[in-house]
This record gives structure tokens, C-alpha cells and sequence, in this order.
């Protein structure tokens, strides 16, 4: 086994000093930086941070667009170089949610691309500094990295719906890239289309290049034909990608049998449930590479569970992976027995991680360092785990997980909503989605609904559709009567869309139609996400959409402006305004 890592920066400076040619980074348009100009760039960066070498009170948040992973990597590199702790803001929070980030972590400076106040007053005070160039190659931290003190914070929707920052430490992130070094066989090229935002793509992707020396070719924003591209042009033996761009890469392969990527050995789907017909697509797509599907939390660090094709069929779950260990405990605390469904519970041999600034729902997430889950499974004879569902109150929605109380609770402050309903459906490509039925005057738009919780939720957590009533169907006793909600969602789903009548609603259907391969032309009521698109099929709807209008449109539109009628009416506007 290799010797110990001191920390993932003496891992990233040796291997800057080792191999400095070697390609760290390269994007699908073609941008590339090495591990030398990385190593130099990191150097740069720091040179321009606060606090250099302060102990505890340096905290650097990271706010990065999705296309911008180079620099991202720079900069998460350059707060760990300069002593501080990386947080990284996520991406898909809504501006309050950022606003209160930066005032509960205490962040002193925020490295980003460009000097983008993020768009909004509310955080305008937050310093922005750019990477920075010539600035020299300068000297380690003043004060030596301690293990155990803390090095980065990345958020996750976790266990309750809020995100709440995980923290590491530099001995966790260590362990993780010791982890990797001890792995023989490791892919010299891994093509990825994952946000940095996202806490798999912080950890484990950047780790795990530095740990083995490998090049990351990043597709993001995900395009199925560019990263297929990208993946065969680089020669990437791993591929890791969302479970929800699984039908956008499917659909690429369908079409042309030629983007298959010659050398792919393995390629993998995370952050959610892979289903079956889909898995073994995909297999048959890509003959010689193994398609496997995998599940873990920002929370249990690298412990994770393995699907591959001889064992999709069973539903979600799998086995663990090396190194990771699993139980089933009850909601008292006991531990259950094989076949007992319980809450599942996952670790490995890392330290545990913890929240940074909510201890009662740490205390409830780790228990003797066990991670335990949102997860309702059981253990079978096998050894394999069986997730049977999600813990009552959560809906897990393209891979993330949603608190229905707090979406009830938004639309239930918005003017004009007396009270309010959520329901969770099953999605072909997004495992769950949500519904809401509010009260209130019947006449009102129901898009306003979901524009007013844009602003407050994030975008995956808006609801589609939503159905006005005068009053909520009720039970005897006046609370709202589940099952009856439920039916009236369905009923306005399944019922008849009017045909469509202008020339933007015209090209909006038949846009979706090409891109969601439907038989016919949807009407102008149809919802977007209830045909099945995903967030990967509505970078393709939008980019055409721009292609045939002209316009700029921005990425969120069809998670507020689902329908055909609501998305032709907000594209007519732009225009207007063009």
C-alpha cells in the first residue's frame, strides 16, 4: 500500500513536481490546464487570499459557474494551500440561501471567476476576488495544515431538505485519496459530467485525479453528444455522470452507434436510482464496458453501495463497495437482523464527517460513526441492500432530496394561497417529482405560484404542476384529505390539453417532441417534467429553443414554466424585450 499522505496539498505539489506536463484538467470545448500550471495557479491564487496561515478563522467560500471547473479547482486548491477552509457554495441555492450561508460559516472572502456579486444586493458585501496571474510562487502556510483541523465544507440537501454544510477534515480528505492510491487498475482518464457543486464532483472526483495522477475531462453543462465526444477524443477508460443523464446518453447512442467512446471500460451513474430497463440499455449500448450504478451521502464520505447489470432488477440499492460497511437500525436505535426493514445505516474506515453549524441534526446523522439515512431497507440473504423508500416527509427528486413539509410551508406564505398540499409522484427519469394543490381564488394564474417559489426554493423543488382550488378536498375532521388530493393531481394530469394556438406555442411542442421522442405533438397544458423530461432534456429543449428564437434563456425558465402555453408566453416576452 502507498505511504500515507500528509495532506491532498502535498498530494497536489508532488504531483505537480512528478509529472508537470500531465493534463489535470481539460474541458469538452478544449480548454486544458496541467498539473504544472494547475500547482502554479494555485500558488498565484493564494497569494492574493486573506489570512494566510491563520489557524481557524479563515473561511474562503468558492462560487463558480458549472463550466468553470478549472478554476474551480484552482481556487478550492488555493484556500486549502492558504490555511482557510473551502466552502463551496452551492450553485442551485436560492440567493437568501447563499446570503445566509456566508453570515452562519463566518466567510471572510469569496474566490469566483469573475467579480460576480452574485446578481443581488443582499450579498453585494461579500468580498470577490478573481484568480489572479503573476503574482509569484509563493510559500506554504504560515502555520503547518493539521489533520484534524477542518478543511473543506460542501452542502447537501442531507436529511431533512435543508442544505446544511458537510464538513471534512484534512485528515478525511487524505484518507479518501489514500483510499484511491491503494485501488490498483485506476482509469488514467476519467470523463465526468458532474457540477463541482455537487459534493461527489468536490470529493471524490478532484481527489481521486490527484491521488492517481489522472486527467478529469469535464462536460459541464452536460451535453450527451459532446461528452460522448469529449470521452472518445481523450480516450477516457471511466466515465462518471448523474443517473439523470442516463437517458440523454442512451438516446445519443441510439442515434449514432459511432459516438460510442472506444475505450470506456466503466461507466458509472450516481446520486440516485438507475432503472433497470435503462441499465441494461445502456449495456447493450456499449458493449465491453461495464455500466454500474452507485449510491452514497455527501454525509458517509466514501462508503457507498454497487449496482451493476446482474443485479439491477432488484430495485434500488446494491452491494457495498470495498471498504464500506452497512446495517439496518430501527427508529429506537437497535441494530436489526438480515431481512429486518429498518433505517439503513453506512460507514467505511474514515473519520466521520460532521455539520458545521447544526448539531441536533448531526447528533441524529451520525451515531458512533455511522451515517444513518433517510433510507427505509433491509439486508437480504445475499448481502445486498434493498432500499424499500424514503423516510416519511421526504421525496427524492433527480437525485436530491426534498423536504415536502418546507415546500408546503413556502407556498403557504405566498399572497393569495390560504392553504396548501403536496404530493409525490413516482417520475420516469427523475424517480420522484412533486404536486401541489393550493387554496385559494381559482381565477389566479397558477404560474405565478411556481415564479414566486423560484425565488425561494430551488429550482427541483418547485412543484409541477399546481392546481388552484377554491377549497382543499378535506376529511371529516378538516384535515386535508391525502388520498383525495392526490386523485384530483391525476385527474387534472391524465385530463385533455387544449391544442396549441400561437406559433411559439407551435414550436415549443414540437421542440419537446423531438427531444423527449414523443408520438405526437403535446398540447399547450402538457407539463414538461410530467412527460418525462428531466433537467439533461431541458438543456436540450432550451438550446434549441435559442438556436430557433434568438434569444437568451435562462437555464431555470422550464422548472417555473412547465407547460407548453407558460413557456411560450415568458419566450414571447424575451423576444418582445430583446
Amino acid at each position: 500500500m502507498p505511504e500515507k499522505t500528509g495532506t491532498v496539498v502535498d498530494l497536489l505539489l508532488e504531483r505537480g513536481a512528478a509529472e508537470p506536463d500531465r493534463t489535470a484538467v481539460v474541458l469538452s470545448d478544449g480548454r486544458r490546464i496541467s498539473y504544472g500550471e494547475l500547482v502554479q495557479r494555485v500558488f498565484e491564487t493564494a497569494e492574493q487570499l486573506p489570512g494566510k496561515g491563520l489557524v481557524m478563522s479563515s473561511r474562503i467560500g468558492l462560487w463558480f459557474l458549472e463550466g468553470e471547473w478549472i478554476d474551480y479547482a484552482v481556487g478550492y486548491f488555493a484556500a486549502l494551500l492558504n490555511g482557510s477552509v473551502a466552502v463551496v457554495l452551492p450553485t442551485d441555492s436560492d440567493r437568501r440561501g447563499i446570503r445566509r450561508i456566508c453570515r452562519d460559516l463566518g466567510i471572510d472572502h469569496v474566490l469566483s471567476a469573475a467579480a460576480r456579486p452574485f446578481g443581488s444586493a443582499e450579498v453585494r458585501d461579500v468580498p470577490v476576488a478573481g484568480p489572479a496571474t503573476g503574482a509569484g510562487r509563493g510559500g506554504r502556510p504560515v502555520a503547518p495544515l493539521d489533520p484534524a483541523r477542518l478543511a473543506d465544507v460542501v452542502f447537501t440537501s442531507g436529511s431533512t431538505g435543508t442544505p446544511k454544510g458537510v464538513a471534512a477534515s484534512h485528515e478525511a480528505l487524505a484518507g479518501i485519496a489514500d483510499g484511491y492510491r491503494a485501488r490498483s487498475g485506476g482509469a488514467a482518464v476519467v470523463a465526468h459530467g458532474v457540477s463541482h457543486a455537487t459534493a461527489v464532483g468536490t470529493r471524490q472526483l478532484l481527489l481521486s485525479a490527484v491521488a492517481r495522477g489522472s486527467t478529469l475531462v469535464a462536460c459541464v453543462p452536460f451535453e450527451a453528444r459532446s461528452f460522448l465526444a469529449a470521452a472518445a477524443a481523450e480516450s477516457a477508460a471511466t466515465a462518471v455522470l448523474p443517473a439523470a443523464a442516463a437517458r440523454s446518453v442512451a438516446r445519443a447512442l441510439e442515434d449514432d452507434p459511432a459516438l460510442r467512446p472506444a475505450g470506456l471500460r466503466t461507466l458509472r451513474f450516481m446520486s440516485d436510482h438507475l432503472p433497470a430497463e435503462l441499465h441494461l440499455a445502456l449495456a447493450a449500448l456499449l458493449p465491453g464496458t461495464r455500466v454500474v450504478n452507485t449510491y452514497g451521502l455527501t454525509e458517509a464520505g466514501d462508503a457507498h453501495l454497487v449496482t451493476t447489470q446482474q443485479d439491477c432488477g432488484l430495485g434500488p440499492g446494491g452491494f457495498p463497495a470495498p471498504g464500506t460497511e452497512v446495517g439496518i437500525m430501527s427508529a429506537s436505535g437497535d441494530w436489526l437482523e438480515r431481512g429486518e426493514e429498518g433505517y439503513l445505516c453506512i460507514r467505511d474506515r474514515l473519520p466521520a464527517l460532521g455539520y458545521l453549524t447544526d448539531p441536533m441534526a448531526a447528533a441524529r446523522t451520525w451515531r458512533d460513526g455511522w451515517t444513518v439515512t433517510g433510507d427505509l431497507a433491509l439486508i437480504d440473504g445475499t448481502g445486498r441492500v434493498r432500499i424499500k423508500g424514503r423516510s416519511r416527509g421526504l421525496a427524492r427528486v433527480g437525485g436530491r432530496t426534498v423536504s415536502v413539509s418546507e415546500v408546503k410551508a413556502a407556498l403557504e406564505t405566498l399572497p393569495g394561497v390560504e392553504a396548501a398540499a403536496v404530493v409525490v409522484l413516482p417520475h420516469p427519469t427523475l424517480g420522484q417529482s412533486l404536486a401541489a394543490v393550493v387554496e385559494g381564488p381559482a381565477d389566479a394564474p397558477a404560474e405565478d405560484v411556481k415564479a414566486a417559489l423560484a425565488g425561494v426554493l430551488p429550482a427541483h423543488a418547485v412543484p409541477s404542476p399546481v392546481v388552484r382550488v377554491e377549497q382543499l378536498p378535506r376529511s371529516r375532521t378538516g384535515k386535508p384529505h391525502q388520498d383525495a388530493i392526490t386523485a384530483l393531481v391525476r385527474r387534472r394530469m391524465s385530463a385533455s390539453s387544449r391544442p396549441c394556438r400561437t406559433a411559439t406555442e407551435v414550436l415549443v411542442g414540437s421542440v419537446w417532441s423531438g427531444v423527449l421522442e414523443l408520438d405526437g405533438a403535446p398540447g399547450a397544458d402538457a407539463d414538461f417534467f410530467q412527460l418525462g423530461g428531466d433537467s439533461m432534456a431541458a438543456v436540450e429543449v432550451l438550446a434549441e429553443l435559442e438556436g430557433r428564437l434568438g434569444v437568451d434563456i435562462p437555464l431555470d425558465l422550464l422548472f417555473t414554466r412547465s407547460s407548453v402555453g407558460e413557456l411560450a408566453r415568458e419566450l414571447d416576452r424575451l423576444r418582445a424585450e430583446r
